[in-house]
């Protein structure tokens, strides 16, 4: 991907860029992604660990009461990975959300992990929404990549 500074979009003071996938229902077997990003001068590539996986799941059955899902591929320590930010619904109902601020009693993060407390009936169907970042070296003495992958799971209650 080459950016042309004077016709795209800048975040904030100039020095990003946001580029938006979207990912597939299946988890990826790929491991890694290369990205690359240049000014039209320079190039800069990073490589992004499962960046197209959508690995977030229950840890054990959907019951009323408190669950625990992993997105495995938010585990790792390098490059940095973590979940950022996530929201468990019983569709129809408010959703329980974690994130910097605010944050709510019914849900909490630990890098790989959502913990959640979700109220519902047997066969209520739930959806996760949840971003993990992802902050890798890049080549040369390029800027850092920063990345927020969005990851979705739907169920239901057993």
């Amino acid at each position: 991907m080459t950016l042309d500074a004077s016709g795209t979009g800048e975040l904030e003071s100039g020095d990003r860029y946001t580029a938006t996938f979207d990912l597939p229902n299946t988890a990826s077997a790929t491991t890694s992604s290369t990205i690359a990003i240049g000014d039209g001068e320079t190039t800069w590539t990073a490589e992004l660990e499962y960046l197209f996986a959508n690995d977030l799941a229950p840890t054990g059955p959907l019951v009323a009461g408190t669950n625990v899902f992993e997105w495995p591929s938010a585990a790792s320590p390098a490059p940095w990975s973590t979940i950022s930010w996530a929201c468990v619904e019983v569709i129809g109902s408010s959703a329980v959300c974690q994130s910097d601020y605010p944050t709510d009693p019914g849900i909490s993060i630990a890098q790989q992990y959502i913990t959640a407390t979700i109220a519902g009936a047997s066969g209520a169907p739930i959806k996760i929404d949840a971003q993990r970042d992802v902050i890798a070296a890049s080549s040369g003495n390029g800027p850092g990549f920063n990345a927020h992958v969005h990851g979705t799971y739907t169920g239901s209650l057993n």
